[in-house]
């Protein structure tokens, strides 16, 4: 792995995480990542608060590249929680809703049919 990942090999390396981990310390590039409280982990939790410094989440990681190499009409949605909206319009609830447990509602009941008598 260090062979695969060193300079020699790669003429650039970015690696995105929480600590300085074997594979941050070969890169040429360590981005700091957002930790478990400041990211939108559906369909865990939503963040609990704006992510410090300048670390992002893999949403905003993504979406700040996609920008940056001209794919913005791609990513219109600012947040995760933005995307979870769109993709939870069908089904007439917000993220928000389906984190306080009001999400879409419960799936039909079904029964078992009876055999029949020939």
């Amino acid at each position: 792995m260090h062979q695969a990942l060193s300079s020699e090999n790669l003429e650039l390396t970015v690696a995105m995480d929480y600590y300085e981990t074997p594979t941050g310390l070969l890169a040429d590039y360590l981005l700091p990542a957002a930790c478990t409280l400041e990211r939108c982990d559906f369909p865990a939790a939503a963040k609990a608060m704006e992510p410090l410094y300048e670390r992002r989440d893999d949403y905003q990681f993504w979406r700040e590249l996609a920008i940056r190499l001209g794919q913005a009409e791609h990513w219109p949605w600012k947040t995760m929680e933005e995307v979870c909206d769109y993709r939870f319009a069908p089904l007439g609830v917000t993220f928000a809703q389906v984190l306080r447990g009001g999400g879409p509602p419960p799936a039909p009941k079904y029964r078992k049919l009876k055999a029949r008598a020939s």
